[in-house]
């Protein structure tokens, strides 16, 4: 007799729980539907993401310059310890004033990069060009020292997406300490 009534209270107790517990999923389910319902946008509104517009340059950085320089090296102007590079860069100081510097996580040899020009091509590479004005130095201390920026100056900085030059950016800059900075911080945007 008490094994009949120990399996009928452990049977009692076995479906209290089940019941229990199935009333309980419904209880969160219904919580999670309820969070939902709050989450969702309004019926028929519409919510646009914000959008920015990004000016197209008629300049190819890659092209127009009739001297372009192209070296692999560091960002000056920047702490070393700040600057992860080396970088390919390059520079323009003919017919157009501007620098670039070819960014990408792995390391690219300068012969993969140039032969007498930047390749545009390199898997996993991003480009960036910044133009701002430079002057002819009076007094150059070596061949390869023969022009200066001028400060301050508005740097426009561009970016090379989807097969054209975009401006992402323009700051002014007062020094060449700044002048690091901004390409620093606009290759790891």
């Amino acid at each position: 007799m008490y094994l009949l009534l120990n399996k009928k209270t452990g049977l009692f107790s076995l479906l209290l729980v089940l019941f229990l517990v199935g009333c309980d999923e419904q209880q969160q389910e219904q919580k999670q539907n309820e969070v939902v319902e709050e989450v969702e946008p309004e019926q028929g509104v519409e919510k646009e993401a914000p959008t920015i517009d990004l000016e197209k340059s008629e300049v190819d950085f890659f092209t127009v310059c009739n001297n372009l320089e192209v070296w692999k090296g560091g960002i000056m102007g920047v702490e070393s310890s700040d600057s992860t590079g080396p970088y390919i860069m390059g520079q323009c100081f003919g017919n157009k004033h501007f620098d670039l510097i070819v960014y990408s996580e792995k390391d690219i040899e300068l012969s993969e990069a140039s032969h007498n020009d930047l390749k545009k091509d390199l898997p996993g590479a991003s480009y960036f060009a910044f133009e701002i004005p430079k002057v002819e130095k009076e007094e150059p201390e070596d061949e390869f020292d023969l022009y200066d920026y001028v400060y301050p100056s508005e740097v426009k900085v561009y970016k090379w997406m989807q097969g054209g030059w975009y401006l992402v950016k323009v700051e002014e800059v007062t020094s060449f300490e700044e002048l690091g900075a901004l390409k620093l911080k606009s290759i790891y945007l």
